[in-house]
């Protein structure tokens, strides 16, 4: 995916060769165009994959040894844990953003909520996340 990124920041720079007018810093404006692009690629692949299908995934293309499975399959129960135990409103709101793709102020209007109410239960629902996959860090 990443190459194909890269491909086409080279392809649009020839495609627009002629209306381009970038001074001397070509390197910054390399790495801001495939930076760009590589975020967009990342928010449309998390609206169009729900969570666990991408974790699934990439669990099928990098995981051939069975400890890399046994490790997955117990952060899965690990993170399906820890969601439930989230209070209904934080883990509706998680996953309306992880899941469905909605950013915070579309979660908001659905819900009948603030933005900063969207932001604060993201944030203990992360923090809940984060705490339970400690050990799982890499070093």
């Amino acid at each position: 995916m990443a190459e194909e990124i890269v491909q086409d920041v080279f392809y649009n720079i020839w495609r627009n060769r002629d209306s381009l007018r970038i001074s001397n810093n070509w390197q910054s404006y390399l790495y801001r165009a495939v930076y760009n692009n590589s975020m967009m690629h990342l928010r449309k692949t998390r609206r169009e994959y729900p969570m666990e299908e991408q974790l699934n995934f990439h669990m099928q293309q990098h995981a051939t040894d069975p400890a890399d499975s046994m490790e997955y399959e117990e952060i899965s129960a690990m993170i399906s844990k820890t969601l439930e135990e989230l209070p209904e409103r934080t883990r509706e709101i998680f996953e309306l953003n992880r899941q469905e793709g909605l950013k915070y102020r579309e979660i908001a209007e659905r819900l009948s909520i603030s933005v900063k109410t969207v932001e604060a239960n993201m944030g203990k629902a992360l923090k809940a996340l984060r705490t339970s996959l400690k050990k799982y860090e890499q070093e």
